[in-house]
């Protein structure tokens, strides 16, 4: 923010003795303008926070476009999926006014109302429920009145790509409503993949045999709709606040078909083709409330419950037309209930001290039916409660905090019961001598439990030589996590990140590959088997320049991957993306690129990640109720590949290569028109639409 100070000039003072200047008389002296900058951007000793300014909230279409626009070099914000993470790749819990915001709230919010967000790693606020990174958007509220606004996107040269969306908010005193509906549809007819597997088997003597099975992808169709519509009501006072949230959601994938031709080295044959087919359906019932409240003697509480329903619906068929195949054809239905409880209480203690403390437990049911010769049906349930305490002090330049609990967890499949406890800790310590710097490091101590759909133990066939199977004896995989970072913030035109972290899982669990039938087919499972290590240091930064006109920003990152075990390998990738931002007046320029990526996921730690490079324009116009927005991605590549994913393993190796629009040429356009009314300060806050429970279908 600008504060223009404007200081007068002295007048002369002229004698009246005819026209001769007396020797004492003061001079007109012109003073030149002086400018003070209000300072924008602040790093404390429990949060680092920014205020965006007036040109980046109105270039902004929604909350995602704002967090683009002011860059904070705690966040990383993927250009394909606008996924929002930490620089390392930890999930990012999203708020808005200390309420959980799911990615259609962030859609549907009014950037104008925005007044500031915050960063907090392990906030100590019940209202945060434990959560790790959290960004908090705090926004203008209403006493009556309120906005709607509906957004429109379209993509290009890809197919059918569109989304009709529409946010409305109401307030009236104590009470807000808010109603979130949208329509999403996809037709395209080049996402797929083609696979090449390599089989280390057997033959009819029992002589080691290598197949070479190429699936090589020719024609695909798929088409997706999406209709999500959520309502909540909200009723706030000063020392109280009551949401209340239902959603429904309705997701099918009609077609999803693939096929091609299909060889197999060493063969004689040749020729073949294959078709696959995959639709599903799914329809969501939730509701979810949140209950916060403030007690007297500096207590607070926040109560959490929430229960979903889902039903699920997936086919699959594979066939080909090499002899020795029969088609296969895999169905299931599904039921899954969820229901779970959060609570958070807090206690401050004189103006340093507090000590929280969270438990939770909860619920999943999953009910599989497979139809067919061999119906059968599957259930699943999963019990889980846990608790912790934890203290935390906070000064003017330190804070700390450190907690721990332990979480048991049961677990039964088709009646085979397991039950296990898990501790946990985290530790932060943060310290910031001014508004400008702080140094920050912290230590988490967890554990990762595997889907239920990871622990299905049905055995399914995939094509003609896979089988793929879940691990019901799965067990969970204890990880530590260790960060320390620098923030330096030395005016509005500077922000910059140093860190580093390690992350190592132990004893986690894998894809494996092990033979079956008698050796002449081969199963897809999962295991237990050794550790994995991520090493990640890198630097993000952004400056502005000419009066906050052009911003630019670059974040280079080392990685290292260590791996033991099933998959043994070293691997040491660098990675970087850089952005450039122009404001003119009521437009907006941004160029951004991020070079080819080679990583490794800690979901499956056996498979090596290559992703294209990716580049876009774009350019922006809003006025005070319209904001229009083209994108033009990737206009010189016109083919449809979308990267790789590698594994080798001691009995198959895979190389599948990914098609798809997502690094194709595209042109993207996405209007939004607001409508405002009412008065700002009351508190208030968006809905978007809802999850649904895990699902234990095996895919």
């Amino acid at each position: 923010m600008l504060f223009i100070l404007l200081i007068g000039t002295a007048t002369g003072i002229r004698a009246q003795t005819g026209k001769r200047e007396l020797p004492d008389s003061i001079r007109s002296v012109n003073l030149k303008e002086v400018v003070i900058q209000g300072q924008t951007q602040y790093t404390f000793p429990t949060k680092s926070m920014i205020i965006p300014s007036a040109k980046q909230k109105s270039a902004s279409q929604n909350a995602v476009d704002l967090l683009r626009q002011v860059n904070m070099p705690q966040l990383k914000i993927n250009p394909v999926d606008n996924a929002i993470t930490t620089p390392v790749g930890a999930e990012v819990t999203l708020f808005i006014n200390y309420i959980p915001a799911s990615a259609e709230e962030m859609e549907g919010l009014r950037t104008e109302d925005v007044k500031r967000i915050e960063y907090l790693d392990f906030p100590t606020d019940p209202r945060f429920m434990n959560k790790e990174h959290v960004v908090n958007i705090v926004v203008q509220t209403y006493e009556y009145g309120g906005y709607t606004k509906a957004t429109v996107n379209e993509s290009f040269l890809v197919g059918l790509s569109s989304q009709v969306s529409a946010y409305s908010k109401f307030s009236y005193k104590k009470m807000t409503y808010d109603l979130y509906f949208s329509a999403n549809n996809v037709n395209n007819h080049h996402e797929g993949n083609s696979t090449q597997g390599t089989f280390r088997l057997q033959d009819n003597e029992g002589v080691p045999l290598t197949i070479i099975r190429d699936e090589k992808l020719v024609s695909a169709h798929y088409k997706q709709n999406y209709y999500p519509v959520t309502f909540r009501a909200a009723y706030s006072t000063d020392k109280m606040q009551i949401l209340n949230t239902v959603g429904f959601k309705f997701t099918e994938e009609p077609a999803n078909n693939a096929s091609g031709s299909l060889t197999y080295t060493p063969s004689h044959d040749t020729g073949y083709s294959y078709n696959k087919d995959n639709s599903s359906r799914s329809y969501l019932g939730s509701w979810q409330g949140n209950y916060y409240f403030v007690f007297p003697r500096k207590y607070s509480l926040n109560i959490e419950p929430e229960f979903n329903y889902t039903h699920n619906n997936f086919h699959s068929s594979f066939s080909s037309s090499n002899p020795g195949s029969s088609p296969i054809l895999n169905k299931a239905s599904e039921n899954a209930y969820a229901f779970s409880t959060t609570g958070t209480a807090q206690k401050q203690f004189a103006d340093h001290h507090s000590v929280i403390t969270m438990v939770r437990f909860g619920i999943n049911v999953n009910r599989v039916h497979y139809p067919g010769q061999a119906s059968s049906t599957e259930n699943f349930h999963h019990e889980y409660a846990g608790g912790c305490i934890g203290y935390n002090f906070t000064n003017e330049k330190i804070n700390g905090f450190i907690y721990g609990g332990g979480i048991w967890e049961g677990n039964a499949i088709n009646n085979v019961r397991i039950n296990r406890v898990f501790p946990f800790t985290y530790l932060q310590a943060r310290y910031a001598p001014n508004s400008k710097n702080s140094l920050s490091c912290y230590f988490m101590y967890d554990t990762n439990s595997p889907r239920a759909s990871d622990k299905n133990p049905k055995k399914l066939q995939e094509n003609e030589l896979m089988y793929f199977s879940g691990n019901p004896r799965l067990k969970n995989a204890p990880h530590m996590t260790f960060n320390l970072s620098y923030t330096w913030m030395p005016t509005n035109a500077l922000s910059t990140l140093l860190y580093a972290q390690h992350f190592d899982m132990s004893d986690r669990w894998v894809t494996a590959y092990f033979p079956t039938e008698n050796n002449r087919k081969m199963l897809r499972t999962y295991i237990n088997s050794g550790n994995f290590y991520q090493t990640q240091v890198g630097l993000s930064l952004t400056c502005k320049l000419f009066d906050d006109n052009l911003q630019l920003s670059a974040t280079p990152a080392q990685m290292f991957y260590h791996s033991t075990g099933y998959y043994k390998y070293t691997h040491n990738p660098f990675i970087f993306d850089t952005s450039a931002t122009y404001y003119l007046n009521s437009f907006f320029f941004q160029a951004y690129y991020e070079m080819q990526k080679r990583f490794i996921s800690t979901d499956d730690s056996g498979t090596f990640r290559k992703v294209p490079d990716f580049y876009q324009l774009v350019a922006g116009w809003h006025n005070s109720n319209w904001n229009v927005k083209l994108t033009l991605a990737n206009m010189f590549r016109n083919n449809w590949n979308a990267g790789s994913n590698k594994l080798k393993s001691p009995s198959y190796d895979q190389l599948i290569t990914l098609y798809g629009h997502n690094f194709h040429q595209r042109i993207n356009l996405s209007v939004t028109y607001t409508i405002g009314y009412g008065k700002k300060i009351k508190q208030g806050n968006e809905v978007g639409a809802q999850e649904g429970v895990g699902s234990a279908i095996l895919k």
